[in-house]
């Protein structure tokens, strides 16, 4: 009887030291006050996709018609709701978007001191980022990332990106998927005339689907492009898919209308990977309608 009390007690005690210690690291790692009242009072940002007649197949960073989209500064902060927790030192994510009535491309740059791309060892992990698209009624939260409803993420991965753009693939099935085959600024090595060897990436962004943590999948259908540039300390990544697809659990986009969305960024230096990241709140996206053509004299006579 007395060795039941005894571990009776210790596992009291062994409860109420968990208890406290989960209460020690929320207080130390949540939003304070001030964060969260400035989340539920402030509008959305908005970030506007405009249109461009161009041609967008050949964009990189620094091509001369992002300077038709406006940048907007997205602020970041640390996910909470999962352990580990963590804190985040990313300074706001530029967020920039265009779209030529086919394609929409979405450019991403953040500031990271190390370029972790080539992860050879088990323990090194790869810097990333991702934007997020509700697939149901827009949640009042995307902490999480689909913490609340269903949601279609592009997942681009800076090793996925070495990988892809060393080697890639040229079967035809690949060229269906990935819409910049032939496009010099997204494929340089054929622009020198080497040719890729085959490999089972279809894209350096994974697409996916999620209902909520540890509800990840990836979808049958790949369909999102993307690639990142590493410089002077800021990561650079262009996303590029087809406005419309046939995808059923694909985010669908109109011109002239608009969506929530909502991004993530991992630091592989630090350590970063699944629910330890840096997040944003949502961000309303806008796609600039396309002006109608102008009238002929002639139209106008009639």
């Amino acid at each position: 009887m007395f060795k039941k009390v005894v571990i009776a007690l210790i596992a009291a005690a062994a409860l109420v030291a968990t208890g406290l210690a989960s209460w020690w690291l929320v207080q130390q790692y949540r939003p304070g006050p001030e964060l969260l009242a400035a989340a539920k009072s402030e509008p959305p940002l908005v970030l506007t996709a405009k249109y461009s007649a161009g041609n967008l197949r050949q964009l990189s960073p620094d091509a001369p018609e992002w300077k038709l989209a406006t940048p907007v500064e997205i602020p970041l902060t640390f996910q909470v709701l999962a352990i580990p927790w963590g804190r985040s030192d990313k300074g706001p994510l530029t967020a920039r978007a265009l779209h030529n009535n086919k394609r929409l491309y979405i450019r991403l740059e953040w500031s990271d001191a190390t370029e972790n791309r080539h992860t050879v060892r088990i323990e090194e992990l790869p810097d990333a980022c991702a934007v997020m698209f509700p697939l149901e009624a827009t949640q009042p939260s995307s902490l999480m990332m689909g913490f609340l409803g269903r949601v279609n993420i592009w997942h681009w991965k800076a090793n996925w990106d070495a990988q892809y753009w060393a080697t890639g693939s040229d079967s035809p099935a690949a060229a269906d998927i990935y819409p910049f085959d032939d496009d010099p600024v997204f494929y340089p090595a054929r622009a020198v005339g080497n040719l890729r060897a085959a490999t089972a990436l279809p894209s350096a962004v994974e697409d996916l689907l999620s209902d909520g943590p540890g509800s990840i999948t990836t979808k049958d259908r790949q369909s999102v492009a993307g690639r990142g540039w590493w410089r002077e300390g800021r990561w650079q990544v262009v996303f590029a898919r087809a406005l419309g697809t046939e995808g059923p659990d694909d985010f669908q986009f109109n011109p002239g209308s608009e969506t929530r969305m909502a991004f993530a960024v991992w630091d592989g230096g630090r350590g970063e990977k699944g629910s330890r990241k840096s997040i944003s709140e949502w961000t309303t996206l806008a796609l600039q309608p396309i002006a109608p053509a102008p009238m002929t004299a002639q139209r106008r006579e009639r």
